[in-house]
């Protein structure tokens, strides 16, 4: 399966065969040499659960409070800065703020491909996806970072100094 961030998001709690997953939004790394294997322990399981599985993935994050509701218009934001083990998501529910992971620390992984996927849940439509690579960190995000984290960024603007300094 390899290495990769993965954000998992549940309409409803299901049970599977090493536990359950509850309904929600999640953050997880994945670090897996485990191959899908249908319906069978492994990484199929490892992926929905809402704890982490050893050998397979780590949970980073977790909120059980975003949960999406149908035909309901999302923007999914994450912002990945792997030379200080930065990932942060954000999701918005039309143009209002549904969740914010904060700033989560994590340096598995220096950066890669970007997917989308949609697994055990019903039309899901993906549209208008892009990416981009940002030379510089958001006001919000530059904010809560530590300040040895502050001195290696540069923030929109091209402020390198929290607002009002």
């Amino acid at each position: 399966m390899g290495k990769m961030y993965l954000v998992n998001w549940k309409k409803a709690g299901q049970s599977y065969t090493v536990g359950d997953t509850q309904a929600g939004l999640q953050l997880k790394l994945v670090n897996s040499l485990t191959t899908w294997k249908g319906n069978e322990d492994g990484i199929d399981d490892a992926l929905y659960n809402t704890v982490g599985i050893p050998g397979e993935t780590a949970l980073l994050w977790f909120d059980s409070n975003a949960i999406w509701k149908p035909n309901v218009y999302y923007n999914f934001r994450v912002s990945h800065r792997p030379e200080i083990g930065l990932i942060r998501v954000y999701i918005h529910e039309n143009e209002k703020l549904l969740t914010d992971s904060g700033n989560i620390y994590n340096d598995q992984l220096l950066g890669g491909r970007l997917g989308a996927a949609s697994l055990d849940e019903y039309r899901v439509s993906w549209i208008n996806m892009n990416y981009r690579c940002n030379e510089k960190v958001s006001q919000e995000i530059y904010d809560d970072l530590p300040q040895a984290l502050k001195d290696q960024v540069e923030v929109e603007g091209g402020s390198t100094q929290p607002t009002g300094v």
